[in-house]
């Protein structure tokens, strides 16, 4: 529909690479941490004792099948699966550099005869063909689900962060939502509602939070356990590659870059006869811990400020409910946003959801498949948290979350539907939060449900610098 002007600037139409084709549906007994297929609910595999499939998502039953009626839904999603990186392009780039003279001593492995990287430089992270039917295939669920209360578009609102592959997501949501003759309205109001990265605490707290970004680069020059693990488990697959396959010269960031090259084959077009057919079963769930110990200490429980990074976020949560209760005139019926698993995962924490023992390099086997921290539950690709306002015969309201569909206990609820009140009171000091001065310590607002700087004070160093709207923008750290 071309470009589209807003406050920040013009919006051009996302970039989608649909050159490769979808060969098969994605294998979950193959997925690595947020680099995942998403898990359909009831489509799951059956777990075996020592599985890395997901678990099976079973039905549940609807808050409107009883006394209460959805009267309102909330979702924030991941973009949909997409293209490799740059940054990930370049160490794929040296792995295979090393394999360059290699001659396959199986017939399983002759794809690695002169093997050519299926992707560029110009169309690194970008949404694929299977991202787009990620989020079209979710949004006729959601629209199956809550139809009752979703049918009128103008009840709808929409955001998307300023990233290309969110904004394509989020246009491919608004297909499988809404008829055509209200699309291009819709995919309008989702451009307008993007703010620059920098300013955007909802959507993009990982870079409008000041407090985050020096805790982030302090954990630099900390022992990664991610790298511990590695150091431990990793000379194992080596030698086992050296041995069966003659595969000769690898180190740890080679099997990682080839457990990644396994993990995009897969997710984008079910291919699990490339880079796959190296590793076995046990060496998945390896890979696996591996990249949520890497997660979990950037983006998850290991900082601090992560518990409360969502604050704003969650704050236009409870804010766009008490609309509802109040009957509002702007009070939306549907609210979508479209963003990445840094997104994802400060919900997740702010939320206390899926925290369960610490993570830890040295982690036994046992520990490893207990965890409670586990990315591909709850931060695949299109991975999302649904907030789900009800209101009962009585007058009252409750509200449900879900993550990647599928109802979970908010810490401080009695249970999966959590009497309204109570569902602030677990999050007190959250919703409502001071997010520029008292969280992130900005030295200028930002822009979402509790990004003002609501009292004066001490603030840090350095100036919040916005990005131009509208371009690809590829970050090659981000998720």
């Amino acid at each position: 529909m071309g470009l589209v002007a807003t406050s920040f600037g013009a919006i051009p139409d996302p970039i989608i690479d649909n050159t490769l084709p979808i060969l098969a549906k994605p294998s979950l007994d193959h997925a690595i941490s947020t680099k995942s297929p998403y898990n359909i609910p009831d489509v799951g595999s059956v777990v075996s004792t020592y599985s890395n499939a997901p678990k099976p998502r079973t039905k549940y039953r609807r808050a409107g099948e009883g006394t209460c009626t959805t009267v309102q839904v909330q979702l924030v999603a991941r973009h949909g699966t997409r293209n490799p990186t740059k940054g990930d392009l370049k160490k794929f780039t040296s792995t295979l550099d090393k394999l360059k003279s290699y001659v396959p001593v199986d017939p399983k492995l002759a794809f690695l005869s002169n093997f050519q990287l299926p992707w560029s430089d110009t169309v690194a992270g970008l949404l694929t063909t299977q991202g787009v039917q990620d989020h079209v295939d979710l949004a006729k669920r959601i629209k199956q689900r809550y139809q009752a209360i979703l049918a009128d578009p103008k009840t709808l609102q929409w955001a998307s962060t300023n990233v290309s592959r969110s904004i394509a997501s989020g246009q491919s949501f608004i297909r499988g939502m809404v008829d055509e003759p209200n699309v291009d309205t819709a995919i309008t109001a989702l451009k307008n509602a993007i703010v620059p990265k920098e300013l955007d605490a909802d959507l993009r707290p990982h870079e409008a939070c000041k407090n985050y970004v020096d805790a982030k680069n302090t954990q630099k020059y900390l022992q990664q356990p991610d790298t511990q693990f590695k150091s431990a488990r990793y000379p194992a697959i080596i030698l086992r590659l050296a041995n069966d396959y003659q595969l000769k010269g690898l180190d740890e960031q080679d099997i990682t870059n080839l457990f990644k090259l396994c993990a995009f084959e897969n997710t984008i077009q079910g291919k699990i006869d490339g880079f796959c057919s190296l590793f076995r079963p046990d060496e998945f769930i390896m890979a696996d811990f591996a990249e949520d110990l890497g997660f979990n200490f950037v983006k998850g429980y290991e900082i601090p400020i992560n518990e409360q990074l969502a604050c704003s976020l969650v704050t236009t949560v409870s804010n766009n409910m008490d609309k509802i209760v109040s009957n509002a005139a702007d009070a939306a019926k549907g609210i979508f946003k479209f963003a990445h698993a840094e997104t994802i995962a400060p919900i997740i924490t702010t939320l206390g959801l899926f925290k369960g023992d610490r993570l830890a390099g040295n982690a036994t086997d046992e520990q490893i498949l207990s965890r409670a921290f586990n990315g591909k539950t709850f931060s695949p690709f299109a991975g999302n948290v649904i907030f789900e306002l009800n209101k009962c015969a009585d007058n009252s309201y409750n509200v449900r979350v879900l993550s990647d569909e599928v109802p979970v206990v908010v810490p401080g609820c009695p249970s999966e539907v959590c009497p309204l009140e109570t569902f602030k009171n677990a999050l007190k000091g959250k919703i409502g939060c001071d997010f520029d001065a008292g969280v992130c310590r900005n030295l200028a607002p930002t822009i979402g449900g509790a990004a003002t700087i609501k009292t004066l004070g001490p603030v840090g160093a350095g100036t919040n610098q916005t990005s131009p709207i509208g371009q690809p923008y590829d970050d090659e750290d981000e998720e």
